[in-house]
Parts: structure tokens; sequence; C-alpha cells
């Protein structure tokens, strides 16, 4: 089984749901609000961890049946009416760590697996990914935009670049480099901002919305990325 977490409303849990289905492969979606309000069963012994997710709309899931995630949470959930703020603010925080230990705790192919940055809305977090992918690409990571001649926005879904008006991708997103880039921060699904001569990084967005585009992008970025999380899970 593999986990969808989002909104109804978003492009990429859409697109990635129906290429999952092509590839026959079984899904369950959970919004935010129903992941963070779904039970669950957590057990460690060292290395070995077991437990269940217990879903309103679903069968029983245990842990070891979950095949990957992609994890498109908006962090906009908040607890309902009932909590002053300070409570509020502390089963906000004890909720937000709970399901970050059972995520971690999956081992299986995520997308994305952010770091603790993101969960927390660290605005550092977006600028270390920019400056450690520059340096995985031996590219310059300036301190600002002003100045480049031209921006151009890839979208990366694991294997798969898209550029503007459909471009090639450059060959600083076409190598290893990228991949272990990929593999050592979790993030498999970003839109990449790079100077027009090819020679800086200038932002990374850890979670980006489906740009319009030509070739059905949706779709593309829906098929690599069921590739993506079936093909790791095998």
């Amino acid at each position: 089984m593999f986990l969808l977490i989002g909104e109804p409303e978003d492009t990429t849990i859409a697109s990635t749901r129906r290429a999952m289905a092509a590839l026959g492969r079984p899904t369950l979606h959970l919004t935010e609000a129903q992941l963070y309000g779904t039970p669950f069963e957590l057990h460690r012994n060292g290395p070995r961890v077991d437990g269940a997710l217990f879903p309103a709309a679903a069968e029983p899931l245990p842990l070891a049946e979950v095949s990957g995630v992609l994890l498109r949470v908006r962090r906009a959930w908040w607890p309902e009416d009932g909590f002053d703020l300070p409570d509020a603010s502390f089963v906000f925080h004890e909720t937000l760590a709970a399901w970050i230990a059972v995520l971690k705790a999956l081992k299986v192919p995520t997308v994305n697996d952010f770091g603790l940055g993101w969960w927390l809305g660290d605005p550092s977090y977006p600028e270390a990914l920019r400056q450690d992918l520059a340096r995985h690409l031996e590219l310059r990571a300036p301190p600002s935009r002003a100045g480049a001649a031209g921006i151009e926005e890839w979208l990366i879904a694991g294997r798969l670049v898209l550029g503007p008006s459909g471009n090639s991708a450059p060959t600083a997103l076409a190598g290893e480099a990228l991949r272990d880039w990929q593999r050592q921060t979790g993030i498999h699904f970003a839109r990449v901002d790079l100077a027009s001569d090819g020679g800086a990084v200038l932002a990374v967005d850890p979670f980006p919305g489906m740009p319009p585009g030509p070739a059905g992008p949706a779709d593309r970025v829906g098929e690599a990325l069921a590739r993506l999380l079936v093909g790791a899970a095998q």
C-alpha cells in the first residue's frame, strides 16, 4: 500500500494517484487533517519497528504493508476549537512530533522526506537546500538574484526534469550529482531556479506547485513520481 497524503485539489496527489492506479498499485489517500486524526500504534525494539495505522474509512493498515509515501501536507493544520493558545500549541507540536516519528520509522521511499526545518517552517531550510545543491553541482550560490541575467525555473520529479517551454535539462541537472543530492536530502520533487547561463543556483522550493506547460506536465510528473515510489520499493 502506498500512502498519498495531501489535499484532494493538490494536482500532484491527483496525478500520482492516477499513475499508481495505471501501474496496478493500491493507494490510501489521507488529507492533512485526516492524517493527524488517524489513530496509530508504533512499537520500537532496537532497529525493529512495527505497528499499524487505523484510518477511519479503511481497514487497519500494518506499517509493514506501507511500501511508500507521497507527502504533500501544507502545514496548515491546527487543533480544533476548545483549546486556549498554550494548550493548542502544545497539542500541535506533540501531534507533529508523533507523526514525524511514524513517518521516519517507516523506512520506505518518501517523496519528499523533509528535514525537521521544513516541518517547523524554518525559513532557512530552503536556503540550506540551495547552498547544498550548489555544492553538489559545483555551481555558484549568490546571496541574491540581483545581477542575474535571467532566471530559468526547472521542475524536478525523480529523474524527470521539466524546464521552460519543455527545454531539455541543463547538464548540471542531468547527472549523478543531482541524484546524490536527492538521496542525501530526501528531496525528490522540487523546483530549482538556475541563472539563465546555468552557472548559479538561485532558489530551491521543496514544495512546488504544478506549473502550466506543454505535454501534460501534471501527468508526466505523476508518472515520474509513481515510478520512483514503485521502483524504490522493489
